[in-house]
């Protein structure tokens, strides 16, 4: 992907793929129970991979602040 294509993602919910809405649900709530394990009131979440950021903004969402 490329700045090009950027501008025609839709980045609500219901453009996504059932699986990718899925894995996005899987991996917050993994993230969620690693941080409470781990005692963080305010944790550093990294996103290193490929993709347009979807998932990143849905896990920053999950982690305000």
């Amino acid at each position: 992907m490329d700045f090009t294509e950027l501008k025609d993602l839709d980045f609500n919910n219901r453009s996504r793929h059932p699986w990718e809405r899925a894995r996005m649900r899987i991996i917050i709530r993994m993230l969620k129970s690693i941080v409470k394990k781990a005692g963080k009131t305010n944790p550093v979440v990294i996103d290193i991979g490929c993709g347009d950021g979807w998932l990143s903004g849905h896990i920053a969402l999950s982690f305000p602040g």
